[in-house]
């Protein structure tokens, strides 16, 4: 049995500097980043946007590297944007807070779901007839109905959901997409 021959380790393969970060249009982010004076101030600007608590403003800003990095500002100057981004942020926000309750309440793509319904038919033979005083309501008969439909996923219904299924930090980013250069090169490193 023959042996396979072993890879060159990464660096033999590298063909750019680890700095090689700089933008063909703008500023990268992490060229932004690499510089102390701009990182202490978007640090103090990332502090201030409305987050839902402290552990998903961390997590939140390591995607947001994870994602931006290699890419270029769309808006100069760099405090412009930065201002933008902050205020890009504190602008959903409240649309993705109760999304980060219900997680942080149980709330999973995996639950049962559950259907609440209630119908009130009302019949009026005698319109002068009151049926309660309290909100001046007339009926001579009436049915309240009320039910609720549970229904537990099998393991093929709760793999399509999942495949529907974005984090909700993901749903953040890609709202910060358009604060960022849509031009790309194919000699640049985008993922």
């Amino acid at each position: 049995m023959s042996e396979f021959p072993t890879l060159p380790i990464w660096e033999e393969f590298e063909s750019t500097d680890a700095q090689e970060y700089h933008g063909t249009y703008t500023i990268s982010l992490m060229q932004l980043l690499s510089d102390p004076d701009y990182t202490a101030y978007f640090t103090l600007m990332w502090e201030t946007f409305d987050a839902y608590d402290a552990e998903q403003r961390t997590r939140l800003f390591n995607k947001f590297r994870g994602r931006f990095d290699y890419r270029e500002i769309g808006l100069l100057p760099v405090r412009r944007w930065t201002e933008r981004l902050i205020a890009k942020l504190n602008e959903v926000m409240p649309k993705y807070k109760p999304l980060y309750q219900a997680i942080a309440d149980g709330a999973t793509t995996l639950n049962a779901g559950s259907e609440y319904h209630k119908r009130r038919d009302v019949h009026s033979e005698f319109p002068q007839t009151m049926f309660a005083s309290e909100n001046q309501d007339y009926a001579s008969s009436g049915t309240d109905l009320e039910y609720e439909t549970v229904r537990d996923y099998g393991l093929l219904d709760v793999a399509e959901r999942i495949g529907r299924y974005n984090d909700v930090d993901v749903m953040v980013l890609d709202e910060l997409e358009p604060l960022f250069v849509c031009l790309k090169s194919v000699t640049l490193p985008y993922l």
